[in-house]
């Protein structure tokens, strides 16, 4: 999103991968501004999720997001 412009929503799914075992964790619906996905975690595993959707900014303004991703390894510490 371009500077200057507020967040209002985002509607879209999430896809995670557990990378280290090959074994996909599924896919999840999420809408709104916050919210947990529940996957399972491994000491020691890597972890991929791809981000797709749309987000609504205050003015009303959409942008689709496709193909964002995150990738990190659980370690058990908090």
């Amino acid at each position: 999103m371009n500077k200057g412009y507020k967040f209002k929503s985002f509607s879209g799914t999430i896809a995670t991968t557990d990378i280290s075992s090959g074994f996909s964790l599924g896919r999840s619906n999420i809408s709104g501004k916050s919210g947990p996905i529940n996957i399972t975690r491994y000491v020691g595993h890597a972890y991929r999720s791809t981000l797709s959707g749309a987000v609504t900014t205050t003015d009303d303004y959409g942008y689709n997001i496709g193909g964002a991703r995150l990738q990190w390894k659980y370690t058990g510490k908090v």
